[in-house]
């Protein structure tokens, strides 16, 4: 994947990685740096013949847009890490990229372009896979022969119409992936880890949230606030109170785009520290 700029001016990249970064750095990967006037990107990665991980990471001092190509046709999983930003992707409705969502997706030419707000963050991981995977699979689940037979028009299509939330064992593996480095990198990997997805992907219920963006970005600060305080010491009533949610959208809301409950969200935090 290519970097570019606003203005689409090609991106210098250097295996020299800014000191800054260094502490975020993925041990036996391939490390990329480069840096537009308000955007610095890192790009980490590691390549077996059958398949490649990409770990890209960025952040902004000012808005700007940055545009990701790959002139080839792939067939690729998506899971967003960090921050919510919103990313376009040709061929596809804009996309609000939720923390831990994910959904798999082909290009016929790879272009991911993300709108980068001043001061943001956004850290995203990508399997990208040979058509023999999704042939394999295809035998055995019919959502994913499906997928395929749409591929054969070269347009962009997507498993899911909607990026869903991983389950806890599939973002266990991706953040095991980035403490202990590439070199757990092999084979099985990418075939596990991929029928994990595609077997949550028939499991997950299609969910469309009916709430206005303003609700949204409510659910959205909720969550913050829960990422900061997991030992949150306030009631359910005092938390719609703060947030200004109905109770509805304080359960059924916050679950239809994160998967769980907020008290659920607690629980699982408690687990990761």
């Amino acid at each position: 994947m290519v970097p570019y700029s606003k203005a689409h001016l090609k991106v210098s990249l250097s295996h020299d990685i800014p000191s800054g970064w260094a502490s975020g750095t993925i041990s036996q990967s391939k490390s990329l740096y480069g840096q537009t006037e308000g955007v610095q990107a890192l790009i980490q990665y590691g390549n077996l013949p059958e398949y490649s991980v990409y770990f890209l990471h960025l952040r902004s001092v000012l808005k700007e847009n940055m545009l990701f190509v790959r002139h080839k046709p792939v067939f690729f999983l998506v899971v967003q890490l960090r921050n919510t930003l919103d990313a376009l992707v040709p061929g596809f409705p804009p996309i609000r990229l939720l923390e831990w969502s994910f959904n798999f997706l082909y290009a016929p030419v790879f272009e991911l372009d993300i709108h980068m707000k001043e001061g943001s963050e956004y850290e995203t991981f990508f399997l990208i896979v040979p058509e023999a995977f999704i042939m394999y699979f295809g035998k055995q689940d019919e959502m994913v022969r499906t997928f395929h037979q749409r591929t054969k028009e070269k347009s962009p299509q997507s498993l899911l119409p909607n990026p869903k939330i991983c389950p806890l064992a599939i973002m266990q593996q991706i953040i095991q992936l980035k403490a202990q480095g590439m070199q757990s990198l092999n084979l099985p990997f990418a075939e596990e880890f991929l029928s994990a997805i595609f077997e949550s992907a028939n499991s997950l219920p299609y969910r469309k949230v009916q709430y206005e963006d303003q609700i949204i970005d409510r659910l959205y600060a909720l969550k913050a606030f829960l990422q900061e305080h997991p030992d949150n010491p306030l009631t359910r009533t005092e938390l719609i109170a703060r947030f200004r949610l109905t109770t509805q959208q304080f359960n059924q809301g916050f679950a239809s785009i994160y998967n769980f409950t907020p008290f659920g969200f607690l629980k699982y935090l408690k687990v990761q520290m």
